[in-house]
């Protein structure tokens, strides 16, 4: 089964998506997630982000 949730975070409304093993989607915008992940202090040099607006 799948769950999902509204979250107010400090850093605004995002929505997170569940399933019985865990955490299955997230959506609050690539702003958002990036700094999640430099909170967490995640080594994103491998990762692609994409320029405002260029995102599907």
């Amino acid at each position: 089964m799948q769950y999902t949730a509204h979250y107010k975070s400090p850093l605004g409304g995002i929505l997170l998506a569940a399933d019985e093993e865990g955490l299955t989607g997230y959506a609050g915008g690539i702003d958002k997630k990036i700094t999640l992940l430099q909170l967490e202090r995640t080594d994103m040099t491998g990762f692609f982000i994409p320029k405002k607006g260029t995102a599907l």
